[in-house]
């Protein structure tokens, strides 16, 4: 069995759906993507503890950037499963 660790899911290409909410500029999001569900070499995923959503300014944030830490529901998601993540007062 694979050790156990965290699994660094990059959202390069994550849909978002952005909301006004008061002032101009400001809003709420919410990210959602499928969990994975396989390592690379295409064995189950048995051991997914967290994902990390980062953020930056720069376009494309790089793993060096800030980053949200997101447990995961369960630790070998389901195909089909759907993680979603909800960011709010953004300015």
């Amino acid at each position: 069995m694979p050790r156990k660790e965290k699994l660094k899911v990059f959202l390069a290409a994550l849909a978002m759906s952005v909301m006004s909410a008061g002032p101009a500029l400001a809003g709420d999001a919410t990210l959602s993507w499928a969990a994975p569900t396989t390592y690379t070499n295409g064995t189950p995923l048995t051991d997914l503890w967290t994902y990390r959503v980062y953020f930056d300014t720069s376009n494309p944030p790089c793993p060096t950037s800030s980053y949200w830490e997101i447990a995961s529901a369960t630790t070998a998601p389901t195909p089909g499963t759907v993680v979603t993540f909800g960011l709010s007062e953004l300015v």
